[in-house]
């Protein structure tokens, strides 16, 4: 005897755009996307601030080099 299973997608796996699931998973894909953009533009940031302030103390001390 040879029996027949079923299967059925989920909303999420199948695609259904108007499913609270499909949205939900969307809303939390932007949700990482937004994190990971944070996170990376305050790195960003930080190393940028770093670069500026070597910048400036190498200035400072080639002033300071050439008056003393």
């Amino acid at each position: 005897m040879m029996t027949t299973l079923l299967i059925l997608a989920c909303a999420t796996c199948y695609g259904d755009p108007n499913s609270s699931h499909t949205q939900g998973m969307n809303a939390a894909i932007l949700f990482m996307l937004a994190v990971t953009g944070l996170v990376l533009g305050g790195l960003g940031t930080v190393f940028i601030g770093f670069a500026r302030r070597a910048r400036r103390l190498a200035a400072q001390q080639a002033a300071g080099a050439t008056a003393g």
